[in-house]
């Protein structure tokens, strides 16, 4: 599976388990049910679509000159 589908496909499974991880994220730092699904699973999950967009536009390119300076 190519990379630019593996975090679109992670915010998916994340959201079709939103209960699930909101459960545990709940259990685990103590936070309210309601707070760990809106806010802590729900904004991971725009976070990785957000991220998932700029896989396929970031692009590297050489710079001329550089062969010679050494870091």
């Amino acid at each position: 599976m190519p990379s630019d589908l593996l975090t679109p496909r992670l915010a998916d499974l994340m959201e079709e388990h939103q209960e699930e991880l909101a459960t545990i994220e709940s259990i685990d730092s103590g936070a309210v049910y309601t707070l760990a699904l809106k806010t802590h699973v729900g904004m991971s999950i725009q976070t990785f679509r957000y991220f998932a967009g700029w896989c396929d536009k970031i692009q590297v390119s050489k710079l001329s000159g550089t062969q010679n300076i050494h870091f």
